[in-house]
Order: structure tokens, then sequence, then C-alpha cells
């Protein structure tokens, strides 16, 4: 019966060790000190920023030779709405900037499924390989930045169902990283 008791004063003993050296890993904190460093107080107190009303789900029509009377047709883009908001200031403190905005999508996934149509070079959208980077800029706190970064078309040879996942990356200097995966679809849901 002392055997039990051993263990469970071992595993105790054993979560006390390890939880001190999990919160002494913290890769924001200062070497020993166990403040944060300056970049991450500013990010904590700063902006935080939001992907809103996002689709869990982006279908990709594409029509049927039936649906266009029996004769060959090819699929409209279809645009991909982004909405980007920022957390209001406390009462008291003067709204802060989320710095240097950037949305990334990362098309690799897709890439087989899905050709890019048209990129919005108006919120400074390029293509470079598998994946498209906007920059917004600086979004201050209690706005935001709704627009559409591109337009998507099925490939011809695309099978309808699941293509893959869009992953969505949002930095700043400033603000927290904020990651959001959305599962292209061909074809309309059923």
């Amino acid at each position: 019966m002392r055997r039990p008791c051993a263990t469970t004063a071992g595993a105790a003993a054993l979560v006390v060790a390890l939880s001190g050296a999990v919160t002494s890993c913290d890769a924001e904190r200062s070497q020993g000190t166990g403040k944060q460093s300056s970049a991450a107080a500013k990010r904590s107190q700063g902006p935080q920023l939001a992907l809103t009303h996002m689709v869990n789900t982006y279908y990709l029509p594409r029509p049927t030779a039936s649906d266009a009377g029996d004769r060959p047709t090819d699929s409209r883009p279809s645009e991909y709405k982004l909405r980007l908001t920022t957390s209001k200031p406390p009462p008291g403190r003067d709204p802060q900037r989320a710095e240097d905005v950037k949305v990334t999508f990362d098309l690799s996934a897709v890439k087989d499924s899905a050709t890019l149509h048209w990129v919005n070079k108006g919120y400074g959208c390029t293509r470079s390989a598998d994946s498209l980077t906007c920059a917004p800029g600086h979004i201050k706190e209690g706005e935001g930045a709704e627009f559409t970064p591109f337009a998507m078309k099925p490939r011809p040879d695309a099978a309808k169902g699941p293509a893959g996942p869009m992953d969505i990356t949002v930095t700043s200097t400033s603000a927290p990283t904020v990651r959001h995966t959305t599962q292209l679809v061909i074809g309309a849901p059923s």
C-alpha cells in the first residue's frame, strides 16, 4: 500500500519541478529577470488584431454545361473577402496603432485545384510562388481594414469537393500574430 503513496508523491514532485521549468522557458521573457521583454510588453498592452466574419469553408462554384444551356462555359472568379479589426483602447488611453500589418495567404495546398484570377494591388497585395501577401499598413485601435485581396477560379480539371486548406496569417510589429484556416471546396454546397 505504500507504493501508491510514493508514486503520488513522486508525481507531485515532478509536476512542481516541471511547472517551474515551463514558466522559466517563456520566449518573451528577458533572461533570468522574470519580466517581459520590451517587445512582449508593447504587444500585450497595445492593439489586438482579429479576423472577423471569416468563413471556414470557401466554395468555388463551377457551372456545368447544363447550367449554361448545354454549352461549355468558363467559371467566374469568386472574390475572397477579408475583415481585419483591432481592439478598442482602454478608457483613459489614446488609441495606438497596429504597425506594419501584413496578411499572408498560404495557397500551396490548393494550387492544383484553383488559380488566382486577380490580385488587389491597392492593398499592397503581391504574389510570390504559392503565397500572397497584402500590406494594409498601420491600423489604429478601434478601426479596421475590410478588403478583397483576390479572386480565385477553380482549375478546369479540378475535381469537385474538398481541395485543401488555405492558411491565413496576420502579423504586425506591435500586435500578436493571428491565424485562421479556411477550407477550399470546389463546387457549390449541396
